[in-house]
């Protein structure tokens, strides 16, 4: 399984395409960013994006990694929410005494 960390800041880089934005959005070294990229890239064996001082191209199976990433992390936020949701609902017995 990949690491889940990569992928996310494979997203926020893929999102911004511009190491500057994505350090700040990110809160988070560009050597870090970098760091977790090339780990992404190792693991999958491929080059999912061009990397200069200045900018960042996408490959093309960059792209198609990052639109099925983009859903992936999207599920995980929408169950993520579920789980909030019943965690705000008031739970345990209920009395069937009535105020006097």
């Amino acid at each position: 399984m990949k690491d889940l960390n990569n992928i996310v800041y494979f997203v926020r880089i893929g999102r911004t395409r511009q190491p500057h934005r994505s350090e700040r959005t990110l809160g988070v070294a560009k050597s870090m960013l970098s760091q977790h990229l090339s780990k992404l890239e190792e693991e999958l064996g491929v080059q999912l994006i061009k990397r200069t001082t200045r900018t960042l191209q996408v490959t093309d199976i960059g792209a198609r990694y990052y639109e099925q990433c983009l859903v992936i992390l999207q599920e995980m936020d929408r169950a993520s929410s579920m789980i909030d949701n019943v965690r705000t609902l008031p739970s345990g017995k209920t009395s069937n005494i009535e105020p006097a």
